[in-house]
């Protein structure tokens, strides 16, 4: 219903385990209601961690968040575990900075300029 409701043009979930299967179903339902979002999977071996410590820096300099006093508490609720993640133990709640990983390299795979200088040919 939210792929709907905010018009998502593009999803990706993670097929490690059923993940797959979901995003089938998903991708089923959204149609079935009319909708048009773009469903992908996407396989990885990188662990959850390694996953998320490696997209933090992306996540911080380039993610924009709302204001706080903008929020409702679900928001407030993401923004807590996104920033009360670390790395130096366990963590309870992880999936915000598991979701903003997994963002950080679907926005970033695939993209990769090269630039080359040349003579001008005039």
């Amino acid at each position: 219903n939210k792929f709907i409701q905010h018009k998502v043009k593009q999803c990706r979930f993670e097929s490690n385990s059923a993940g797959g299967r979901i995003a089938t179903e998903v991708d089923r339902m959204v149609h079935d209601r009319g909708g048009f979002t773009k469903i992908s999977t996407k396989y990885t071996t990188q662990n959850k961690e390694t996953k998320i410590l490696v997209n933090a820096d992306f996540v911080k300099q380039y993610v924009l968040f709302k204001d706080e006093s903008k929020c409702n508490q679900e928001y407030l609720r993401f923004l807590r575990d996104l920033t009360g993640y670390t790395h130096m133990g366990k963590n309870r709640h992880d999936d915000a900075p598991d979701a903003m990983a997994m963002i950080a390299d679907f926005v970033t795979s695939g993209v990769a300029n090269k630039l080359e200088l040349r003579k001008r040919f005039f």
